[in-house]
């Protein structure tokens, strides 16, 4: 995969993906309020295929990251992905057939938008044949991977860790595409940081993207600067985000659309959690900024 290709299909994918990811985990996520105090339905099942859609795209962002940084295991990445698109196309497919069936009683519905359900269908039924033929017949025609990966466990850590950065990152960035729709203009003055806050996951994304890419080769400084510079960012919006929230119930409820969780339990739990999340991870690599700059320092010498 060329760089150009590799960087707009990731361009395009982080951006639908986004939208997507923040829109079903909505709708999951108000199914399951439905049932918080009490096991009542199982209406939920309706909000999983398009559930399976987010997971679509965080698969194919990683399958495209990986694909173009490790060329030497084509063969072993393609396999390894389509079995796993597989095995969720498999049960978008089931789960929508159980929407049909079971909780609108046809696949022909206004809810949640027209045809959702038929479109589910189709799409996740498309989704499996693909993945089953290029694993069967496209895979096999290419050449032996040149090269054997060694799991250690770190890379096992990170293969756990980095989707469930990514869908996070994904579902703050398409609340931030998104908030035009349920945004509030006459408190905006004071919600403005909240919504700059939604970027800062992406932009960690972004920056972990360009170390693939090798963007920060010889230039260590601009990297340490770059994650100093998200450090400070989610010290100052998060900080900000947590005192305004604390006891402004306007604030609270203007910021509300882009907060499931904390609509369902009325805990800061995503905005702690970005703040947390944010703080590790841009720790983590400030640290690997500082070896990657210390042993460029030595080896120039």
């Amino acid at each position: 995969m060329k760089r150009n290709t590799f960087i707009i299909t990731l361009i395009v994918l982080a951006i639908i993906g986004s939208i997507v990811t923040f829109y079903t985990s909505n709708l999951l996520l108000s199914d399951v309020s439905n049932n918080f105090y009490g096991f009542h339905d199982v209406n939920f099942i309706s909000s999983l295929p398009g559930f399976f859609f987010a997971l679509d795209f965080i698969l194919a962002s990683i399958f495209v990251i990986r694909y173009y940084r490790y060329p030497d295991y084509k063969k072993k990445t393609i396999n390894l992905y389509t079995i796993i698109l597989a095995v969720f196309s498999l049960l978008g497919f089931v789960f929508s057939i159980l929407t049909g069936a079971i909780i609108y009683r046809s696949f022909i519905t206004p809810y949640p938008f027209f045809g959702y359900t038929i479109i589910s269908l189709i799409v996740h039924l498309l989704l499996l044949v693909s993945s089953i033929c290029v694993n069967m017949f496209v895979r096999k025609k290419l050449p032996q991977d040149t090269a054997q990966r060694k799991y250690k466990f770190s890379y096992i850590i990170y293969s756990i860790v980095f989707p469930i950065a990514l869908f996070f990152a994904y579902n703050r960035f398409g609340a931030f595409l998104l908030a035009p729709i349920f945004i509030q203009y006459r408190t905006l003055y004071m919600t403005f940081v909240f919504y700059l806050s939604l970027l800062l996951p992406i932009s960690l994304m972004i920056h972990i993207t360009l170390y693939y890419l090798d963007f920060y080769k010889k230039r260590e400084g601009v990297s340490i600067i770059v994650v100093v510079a998200l450090m400070v960012f989610n010290l100052i919006l998060g900080i900000e985000t947590l005192v305004l929230g604390a006891n402004n119930t306007q604030f609270i409820s203007a910021v509300s659309p882009a907060l499931a969780i904390e609509r369902l339990i009325t805990l800061p739990v995503d905005t702690v959690a970005q703040f947390a999340f944010m703080f590790v991870i841009t720790l983590y690599f400030l640290f690997y900024a500082l070896k990657s700059y210390r042993r460029s320092r030595i080896n120039a010498n």
